[in-house]
C-alpha cells in the first residue's frame, strides 16, 4: 500500500481589499486554530514561508506569523518541506485567506483517528474569525499519494477542475454563495447543499456554513477510500463532472488496438498487445455461438507467447453483457462490442468499483 498523504484546502474570500492581516488578534485565533488541535503539536518550524526558523513552543510560533504583514507563512515540522510531516501553509492577502495542509507519515499516524473531525473543527473557527470580512469560498480535504490513491471509482469516474472528486470532508458556505461576490458559485453551493448525502455522512448546517464529514478519520485505509468512492458517486450525481475521456454514458470503457492485423483463428489481432480480437454471435437466451466458443476456448488452451490474451466482440452492448461472466471464467480478457463508429467498448471492466461495495 502506497504511502498515504491527506490535503486539505480552505480558501476565503473577502468582499473588499482592507488591512485586516494587521488585526493582530483575529490572526492569532487563526494561528490558534490549528495549535489547539491534535495536529498543531508537533509543528517546530515556522515563519514566512521560504524562511521558516526553529520555534520551541506556541508563543513563538505565534510571534514568527502574527507579524501585521501580508505575505505568506508556513509551519511545519522539519526545517524543510520535503522532510516534513506536517505542513501548513497560511497565506494572507488584502481580500483573502487561505489556509493549506499536508499531513503524512508519523505525524499522520498520530492524529488519524479523528482527523476530520479536527479539521473540521478548524475550519468552523478560522470561518467564524472571518466571517465579518467574507466567507469561505471552498473547503475540503481528501486523501493522496505520490503514485495516486487508489478508491473504488464510479463508472463512468469522473473529474472536476473545482472540487475535488475524492473528498471525504466538504465544506458549502451558503452565505457566502447568495452574495455578489464574484467567486459565488450560487448554483453549485444550492446543488451541493440540497443533494441527499448517504445517512452515514455527518452534516452539520451552522450559522450558514454546511459541512458534510464522510468518515471520522483515516486510520482504516479501505474505510476511507469506500468514503471516497461513496463521495465521488455523490458528487456526480450533485453537479456536472467531467466523465474520463475513456469511458462513456454507460460506464463502458473505451478498448482501443493499436492496430488491426490478419491472423487466424482470429476476426483481427493487435501484434502490439498480443492480443487476439473474436467476433461472435450471442443468441436471444444470452448463449454464444457454440461454434465460434469452441474454437476460441481451444485457441486460448493452445497459444503461445505471441497471444497473451483472446477478447471476443459480441454484436451489441446487451450481448456482450450477458457472456461476460462465463467468458471470464473461461479465461478470455474481455468481451466487447462495437459503437456505431466501430470503437469497441468493454461493459464489464475489472477494477475496484464503489457499485461493488456495500
Amino acid at each position: 500500500m502506497t504511502a498515504l498523504i491527506i490535503r486539505s484546502e480552505l480558501k476565503f474570500w473577502f468582499d473588499d481589499e482592507t488591512r485586516w492581516y494587521a488585526d493582530k488578534a483575529r490572526v492569532t485565533a487563526l494561528v490558534d486554530a490549528f495549535l489547539d488541535a491534535p495536529l498543531g503539536r508537533r509543528i517546530r518550524h515556522a515563519g514566512v514561508f521560504g524562511k521558516e526558523r526553529p520555534v520551541k513552543d506556541a508563543a513563538a510560533i505565534r510571534k514568527a506569523i502574527v507579524t501585521g504583514k501580508a505575505t505568506s507563512y508556513a509551519m511545519l515540522d522539519a526545517k524543510a518541506q520535503h522532510e516534513a510531516t506536517t505542513f501548513i501553509t497560511l497565506d494572507l492577502e488584502p481580500d483573502a485567506f487561505s489556509a493549506s495542509m499536508l499531513l503524512q507519515g508519523k505525524a499522520l499516524a498520530s492524529v488519524a483517528a479523528t482527523l476530520f473531525v479536527d479539521l473540521e473543527t478548524i475550519a468552523r473557527k478560522l470561518a467564524t474569525r472571518t466571517r465579518d470580512l467574507g466567507g469561505l469560498g471552498l473547503g475540503f480535504a481528501h486523501p493522496m499519494s505520490d503514485s495516486g490513491f487508489a478508491y473504488p471509482r464510479p463508472r463512468p469516474p469522473v473529474t472536476h477542475r473545482r472540487y475535488e472528486v475524492s473528498s471525504v470532508l466538504d465544506f458549502v458556505d451558503k452565505r457566502f454563495h447568495e452574495s455578489e461576490h464574484e467567486r459565488a458559485r450560487p448554483e453549485d453551493a444550492t446543488r451541493l447543499a440540497t443533494t441527499a448525502t448517504p445517512k452515514r455522512v455527518a452534516r452539520t448546517d451552522r450559522d450558514g456554513l454546511l459541512s458534510m464529514r464522510w468518515i471520522d478519520g483515516c486510520d482504516d485505509e479501505r474505510a476511507l477510500a469506500v468514503a471516497s468512492g461513496h463521495h465521488e458517486m455523490w458528487i456526480a450525481s450533485a453537479i456536472a463532472c467531467d466523465p474520463d475521456e475513456e469511458w462513456n454514458e454507460h460506464g463502458d470503457q473505451l478498448v482501443e488496438p493499436h492496430s488491426r492485423s490478419r491472423r487466424a483463428p482470429f476476426t483481427f489481432f493487435d501484434p502490439e498487445e498480443k492480443v487476439g480480437y473474436k467476433a461472435i454471435v450471442v443468441d436471444a437466451k444470452g448463449k454464444p455461438d457454440p461454434e465460434i466458443w469452441k474454437e476460441m476456448t481451444a485457441a486460448l488452451a493452445s497459444r503461445g507467447k505471441s497471444v497473451e490474451a483472446i477478447r471476443l466482440v459480441a454484436p451489441v452492448r446487451k450481448s456482450a453483457i450477458a457472456i461476460a461472466d462465463r467468458a471470464r471464467k473461461a479465461g478470455f480478457d474481455a468481451v466487447v462490442y462495437p459503437d456505431d463508429d466501430d470503437q469497441l467498448w468493454n461493459p464489464t471492466p475489472e477494477g475496484w468499483w464503489i457499485e461493488d461495495e456495500a
